[in-house]
């Protein structure tokens, strides 16, 4: 019977997938599309890169170029709009092409009263059989290889028998999308109804984003539909898998299934802001770089320039003692993002698909960290609610902290083993067996450095204080031995060679490869010179919680500040939260590990804010660490509510949710640039 009623939503769903995304694109907003970072899929003979005037990001045409749409225009009665400029005074005369029939004629040049013009023309009947293409040809008596200077173009239907229509391509990625959401969250354990709802919001969101934008409706769902159906595939097979089930505390199918629906829900969101046509945040490109250095030149090249990539792409640097130096950074992010490389993806895609798929994951393991801190299986759902919305990681991913993520995920590894294994520190094979989590985590992510030391040594020294028994000795010595082995295998596969630069920086002695940048800079300035325009200074950050000399108060404010930032109204709920999750952990050595876990966003503010600085850690991403802990302290609140009055409960979750949306729709929109 469950297999009919399966049968029988994929078959209604299908249905769905035929007619709504046609309904929705029947009284469509006008097609746009915005030159700029993300437009290589759109475009051919234009200039290999973008550029940017004041709020204005536009792509230099060639004398012939074309402009490519991923869907179907048919019909009488569009009218193309483009936002245009000529650089040049000689004019130049235009011919727009669509359907081998000329759309406009018309001649353009340089105006510096009205640099850009909106232009606008009727297009002819089209017959729409294949992907919208129009063709430019311009001829000029200036001998530059470019053209007009596009912002941007728009097709409107302003009549009855003017629409748009879907690729063949693009049904089926939305047949996929909706069929792994229902599938999913079905065969892991969930009711059908829950699950068909979820496909059918999904297909409802997809089918409003038609209907908004269909351009990046589009290349949402076709960059990012593989990465949806696999990351519902792993998560799948995590919660059906017996080892894991038992690792991360799941025993009922509803839970499973709750899980799966979670991380869906998570990914989503990420893949909406992070793959829209026109999110932009510069290191995106940066993390691109090295993704396609490695993809080009193979692992042995891409490991040996590293450091001297790192200067040339301004990736990891600090400035000490009048010098730029280069910090450790493990290329464990780029080693993951190749095979999407080589499969295909565009490097910037791969690196912001990577970065989505850890952390939408990380559902599961919060999950994991709450069962095995004894919490009840809804309470632990809740916490995994939190972080589809939780406002730092959407901040964190819309200022394209992609390696921070990924090596936040090993972070949650490592602490889901080590509060599963409280108990049997002092067996040698859970020793080793986290050393080397704690040893993946080091040189995935340089910052793992700091948070795991911290966390570690504040444990150790509460469990020091308070387990004098000779069992708690051993498992102090075995976690003692975990960091130090973790820590050593870190030193000798990657950290080792910056040992000797650490005393070069003390002593002001430049890195060899800072002649890199400097040459850019120098470049940089030599073109701004022939140009004419003043070379920027470069930019310093106004930092007010650092000074020459120790503050403790100056740390106070930055961790209570930080934590504002990040949670707003619901920080203060956090931290109640925190105790009570606390106080409700029934084991001593959990409950230590909760408290150590607290004071390791206290101690690293108080390192980067309270010391004199500038230090070494001032730069530290202290709240990362702590985010899981902020997820059960959010939901251990909404526990104890609960009880006592269910609908302030509710209302309080759904709260959060709606602030923590608004706080997402707020980071996105600050990365959109559109001057119209």
């Amino acid at each position: 019977m469950a297999v009919r009623a399966r049968a029988a939503a994929a078959f209604l769903l299908a249905l769905a997938v035929w007619l709504s995304p046609e309904l929705a694109l029947r009284h469509a907003r006008p097609v746009l599309l915005d030159l700029g970072p993300n437009d290589a899929d759109y475009v051919r003979g234009f200039r290999e890169d973008w550029e940017r005037d004041g709020l204005t990001r536009f792509h230099w045409a060639g004398p012939v170029a074309e402009f490519r749409l991923p869907l179907h225009v048919i019909g009488d009665g569009h009218v193309l709009r483009m936002r245009v400029r000529r650089h040049f005074i000689e004019p130049s005369h235009v011919r727009l092409t669509v359907e081998g029939r000329t759309a406009a004629l018309f001649d353009i040049q340089a105006d510096r009263k009205f640099p850009y013009r909106i232009l606008e023309f009727a297009l002819p009947n089209l017959e729409g059989r294949g992907p919208f293409v129009m063709t430019l040809q311009a001829a000029s008596a200036n001998p530059s290889p470019w053209s007009l200077a596009f912002d941007w173009i728009e097709i409107e239907p302003r009549a009855p028998g003017a629409s748009f229509g879907l690729l063949a391509a693009t049904r089926l990625f939305v047949l996929i999308a909706v069929i792994v959401a229902l599938l999913a969250p079905s065969l892991a354990g969930i009711e059908l109804r829950w699950a068909f709802a979820h496909a059918l919001a999904v297909l409802g969101a997809l089918s409003w984003g038609f209907h908004h934008d269909v351009l990046a409706a589009e290349r949402i769902l076709r960059e990012g539909v593989v990465a949806y159906a696999a990351a519902g595939m792993v998560a799948l097979a995590l919660v059906r898998w017996t080892r894991a089930r038992r690792a991360l505390g799941i025993s009922t199918p509803w839970a499973a299934g709750g899980l799966v629906l979670l991380v869906l829900v998570a990914l989503g969101l990420r893949l909406a802001i992070l793959l829209h046509p026109r999110f932009y945040y510069p290191d995106v490109r940066v993390h691109a770089q090295f993704a396609w250095e490695l993809g080009r030149r193979g692992l042995f090249t891409f490991l040996r320039r590293f450091t001297e990539n790192q200067y040339r792409y301004s990736l990891g640097l600090q400035l000490e003692n009048g010098h730029w130096y280069a910090f450790p950074y493990p290329p464990a992010f780029y080693v993951l993002c190749w095979p999407l490389v080589r499969f295909g993806f565009r490097p910037e895609v791969a690196v912001s698909l990577l970065a989505a798929v850890v952390n939408s994951l990380e559902t599961l393991l919060v999950f994991g960290i709450a069962r095995r801190l004894e919490r009840p299986e809804g309470l632990s759902l809740g916490a995994a609610a939190a972080v589809p919305v939780l406002p730092l990681f959407i901040a964190r991913l819309s200022l394209a902290y992609f390696p921070a993520l990924v090596g936040h995920g090993v972070d949650a590894v490592v602490i889901l083993y080590l509060v599963a294994h409280l108990d049997r520190l002092h067996r040698p094979r859970v020793v080793i067996a986290l050393g080397a989590l704690v040893a993946a985590a080091l040189l995935t992510y340089t910052q793992s450095m700091l948070n795991l030391a911290v966390l570690l040594s504040l444990f150790l020294a509460l469990q020091l204080f308070f387990d004098r028994s000779r069992e708690g000795r051993r498992r102090q010595l075995g976690l003692a031995v975990a960091g130090a082995l973790g820590a050593t295998l870190s030193l000798a596969l990657f950290y080792g060679r910056y040992v000797p630069i650490l005393f070069d920086m003390r002593r002001g002695i430049p890195m060899a490869e800072e002649r890199v940048l400097l040459d850019k800079q120098e470049q940089q300035a030599r073109q701004a010179a022939l140009a004419g325009e003043p070379v920027a200074p470069p930019e310093q950050e106004d930092d007010p919680y650092t000074g020459p000399r120790a503050d403790l108060w100056r740390g106070l404010r930055k961790a209570g500040w930080r934590l504002y930032v990040c949670y707003g109204l619901f920080a203060p709920v956090v931290v109640a939260g925190v105790l009570l999750a606390w106080r409700h952990t029934v084991r001593p050595d959990a409950a230590r590990f909760v408290a150590a876990w607290a004071l390791t966003y206290l101690v690293l503010n108080l390192a980067s804010g309270a010391l004199p600085g500038p230090n070494l850690v001032r730069y530290n991403k202290d709240l990362e660490v702590i985010a899981p802990l902020c997820c059960l302290a959010l939901a251990s609140m909404g526990a104890w509510l609960w009880p006592r009055a269910r609908a302030v409960a509710l209302a309080y979750g759904g709260a959060f949710w709606i602030f923590a949306l608004l706080r997402a729709r707020g980071y996105f929109l600050e990365m959109l640039f559109l001057e119209r």
